[in-house]
């Protein structure tokens, strides 16, 4: 079976330790790692936007993963594609600030039901959030 390991990110800064803990999976399951970042139409601030690209690009280098931006203005429905071409076998993303919920992590898990996605917070800790009941860490 192919495995496929799909890491969604949003902020350069906080992508490297979501990598690390995907690309740990990654490795253990002897899987492809591919890290999709889906960003709105550039507009006004494009030094900031290319900064951030080179962040994106770097750490997915690091870590020896492919990177696909996708420029959407419906982040849902082009994440709902990228599932259903790539059929990913597990998922990666950031969790949300303390106490606040993400839409996106609720609709990805929904969109890839069966398919165990992992939340990794800022100290590298990763935990299944696809089933809430069923808190299990990554390895």
């Amino acid at each position: 079976m192919d495995v496929k390991v799909l890491v969604w990110v949003t902020s350069p800064l906080a992508c490297r330790v979501i990598l690390k803990e995907a690309k740990r999976y990654a490795d253990r399951e002897n899987g492809r790692l591919v890290v999709v970042s889906i960003q709105s139409p550039i507009t006004g601030d494009w030094a900031g936007k290319v900064r951030d690209l080179e962040l994106l690009n770097r750490a997915a280098k690091e870590f020896d993963a492919e990177l696909t931006i996708q420029y959407s203005d419906n982040a849902l429905k082009a994440a709902y594609y990228i599932i259903k071409n790539l059929q990913p076998t597990c998922m990666f993303t950031g969790i949300p600030e303390a106490g606040m919920r993400s839409a996106f992590v609720e609709n990805i898990c929904s969109m890839a039901e069966g398919t165990p996605v992992y939340a990794v917070d800022k100290h590298g800790n990763a935990g299944r959030v696809d089933t809430l009941s069923n808190y299990s860490p990554a390895d």
